[in-house]
Formats: structure tokens, sequence, C-alpha cells
């Protein structure tokens, strides 16, 4: 933590993520590390695994006028999620259809920068659970 308490000088929030690993998909860059967010930059996910329908969702995303920043198959959940909540206000229910739409195995983390709610869980191609918190 003392390594990193200069970086945070002047940061203000009230909830933190992060990741100790590289992404699984593209180069050693800032860009592909952990967290990804939405192109509103409110929704930001950290996610251990691999969502094997990917390049899939990122061309309907990229089609619909999302923009990328990374190279990782993770960010597709930040961008799903952000649309899932422009259609519903509950937001279990759009962590709950963006899980239906993955594939893969995987546990991610998603909080929301403009509330204090946050969904978390693991999901295996057999099972999945989600977990909401406040």
């Amino acid at each position: 933590m003392d390594s990193i308490a200069p970086l945070l000088d002047g940061v203000e929030g009230g909830t933190g993520i992060a990741h100790t690993r590289w992404a699984t998909h593209g180069k050693v860059t800032d860009e592909n590390a952990h967290p990804h967010t939405s192109c509103g930059n409110d929704l930001a996910i950290v996610h251990n695994g691999i969502v094997e329908n990917h390049a899939e969702l990122r061309a309907e995303l990229e089609a619909r006028g999302h923009v990328f920043r990374s190279e990782t198959d993770s960010e597709v959940i930040a961008h799903l999620l952000e649309e899932a909540l422009r259609g519903s206000n509950d937001p279990l229910r759009a962590a709950l259809e963006v899980c239906g739409r993955l594939r893969g195995s995987y546990a991610r983390h998603m909080p929301r920068a403009t509330s204090t709610d946050s969904w978390s869980g693991p999901t295996t191609r057999t099972s999945w659970r989600m977990e909401a918190s406040r």
C-alpha cells in the first residue's frame, strides 16, 4: 500500500478495486490492466477467468457505438453492464442479464461509481452465483 499511496493523492471516492495479474488477452500495458470501465466511466469491473465469446460480444458492442480502450476479453463485461443498466433501474437484474450473455469460467466484481451498489460472484460453465452489496 505504501508504494501506491502517492498515486492516490487527491483521489476521492468510497470504493476501490484492483487485480493483481495482467490480462490473458492483449499485451502487458496499462490499458490492458484491470479495472476496465464502461464508456461513461461510471462502471468498473475486475475479472478473473476468460470470456470465451468476447470477440462476438465486442463486435456487437462496437457496432452499437461502444469504444474499447483495451485488448482484453474482460472489458466487454463493463460495456454490457452499461447497456443493461440503461434499460433497467434494477442493478442486480442488469448484472444477471449480462451474466446470461457470457460464456466461460470467471469471477468478477462490479462496483458502480454513482451508487453504493456492487455485485460479485463466481461463475463456471455449469453454475453461477451473484451477490449484491450496498
